[in-house]
C-alpha cells in the first residue's frame, strides 16, 4: 500500500442492509414540522423487530452550532478535542440487546440524544479551580438548520 493511503475497511454486504420500502411525507406543513413526523417515524420504525437501519433523507435537518470563544478556552486551558468529546459523550443513540419477557422479544437501545439547545449548554466540558466549566461558558449555541445543499421536487398531480 503507498504511505499515504488510509487503512483498507473490510465490510460485508448483506441483502438485509439495502432498502425494502421508501416513503415520501408530503403535505401542507413546515418544513420542520414535516421532519419532526419523520423523525417520529423514524424512532417508531427502529423499534420494530429485525429492522437493522432507518434513513431519513431531506427536508431541513436541525443543526446545533457550537461558536467557541477561544478566549476562554485560552483561559480556562480547554482544548477544542474536549469540547468535542464532551459533546460526544453527551449524544449517543445505540442498541444494547433484546429482552424476553412472556415470549415477546423486546430490543433495548439506550437513547441520549440531544434534542435542545439547553442540554448542550448544561454539558460538563472540564472542572476549573474545583467547579465545574459547562459548555455554556465557553461558547455561544444555536439552534438553527443545516445548509441546504440538494432540493427534491414532487409534482403532487401525479400522486395518487
Amino acid at each position: 500500500m503507498p504511505v499515504a493511503a488510509e487503512t483498507p475497511v473490510v465490510t460485508e454486504i448483506r441483502l438485509n442492509d439495502f432498502p425494502i420500502v421508501t416513503y415520501s411525507l408530503i403535505g401542507d406543513y413546515q418544513y420542520s414540522e414535516l421532519r419532526n413526523f419523520a423523525d417520529q417515524i423514524k424512532d417508531e420504525l427502529e423499534a420494530v423487530k429485525d429492522v437493522s437501519k432507518v434513513v431519513l433523507i431531506g427536508g431541513q435537518e436541525r443543526e446545533f452550532q457550537v461558536i467557541v470563544d477561544q478566549n476562554k478556552l485560552a483561559y480556562f486551558n480547554i482544548s477544542l478535542g474536549q469540547i468535542v468529546s464532551s459533546i460526544q459523550a453527551a449524544n449517543f443513540n445505540f442498541p444494547i440487546g433484546n429482552i424476553d419477557i412472556d415470549g415477546f422479544k423486546y430490543n433495548i437501545r439506550v437513547k441520549g440524544k440531544i434534542i435542545k439547545a439547553d442540554q448542550l449548554k448544561n454539558i460538563v466540558v472540564a472542572t476549573y479551580e474545583q467547579a465545574p466549566v459547562f459548555l455554556n461558558d465557553l461558547a455561544k449555541i444555536k439552534d438553527d438548520y443545516k445548509e441546504q445543499d440538494t432540493k427534491s421536487r414532487l409534482d403532487r398531480k401525479s400522486v395518487v
